[in-house]
């Protein structure tokens, strides 16, 4: 029952955090007009790091040997990490395409389309079966959320840290990690 629960509520910090990203993405602002977005980091490529980190010293996921990076070409990642036990498209709002969601059982990776090529925008991690590099996992504590990524997060609800072009989010309840989500910064 626990662990059903703590993936009704990382679905739902999920669904939350992509509703206000794609309603900021979807938001008309005046002062862009004629401007495109364009993803960073496209020389990254996929093959297995020897880090914790992209080109751009931004969080990456690894999983096994496969290293996924924030903004990189999708293709080969994808590839790399093999079937996914489902997929899911729909029409992006915020850049040309398709929004696509590949499920991995434990974590699952998000892609945007941008110039006819995808590239990744996300990875959800769903439970204690896979952590990041830095050693955080669901159920972790506040402590190590601070051991991890030097921030305080004894009494928070959430914590959201970024290097290079890429933000990790961790929500937690009673000081105890309920959530990670990495997100790409376009």
């Amino acid at each position: 029952m626990k662990k059903v629960t703590k993936k009704l509520i990382a679905a739902m910090a999920l669904v939350l955090i992509c509703a206000v990203c794609f309603a900021y993405g979807c938001a008309s602002d005046p002062g862009d007009s004629g401007k495109t977005q364009t993803p960073a980091g496209n020389n990254a490529t996929a093959a297995p790091a020897t880090s914790g980190t992209s080109d751009d010293n931004g969080y990456v996921f690894k999983h096994g040997d496969v290293t996924v990076i924030m903004n990189a070409p999708a293709a080969d990642i994808i590839a790399a990490l093999g079937t996914p036990r489902s997929y899911y498209e729909e029409p992006s709002c915020a850049f040309e395409g398709m929004d696509k969601t590949y499920s991995y059982g434990s974590f699952d990776v998000t892609t945007y389309t941008e110039g006819g090529a995808d590239y990744i925008s996300g990875v959800v991690l769903w439970d204690d079966s896979v952590e990041t590099p830095e050693g955080l996992y669901i159920g972790a504590k506040a402590a190590d959320v601070t051991k991890a990524y030097g921030v305080d997060a004894a009494g928070k609800t959430n914590v959201s840290v970024t290097r290079g072009k890429s933000n990790i989010i961790i929500l937690l309840k009673d000081d105890t990690v309920t959530s990670i989500q990495y997100l790409a910064i376009y």
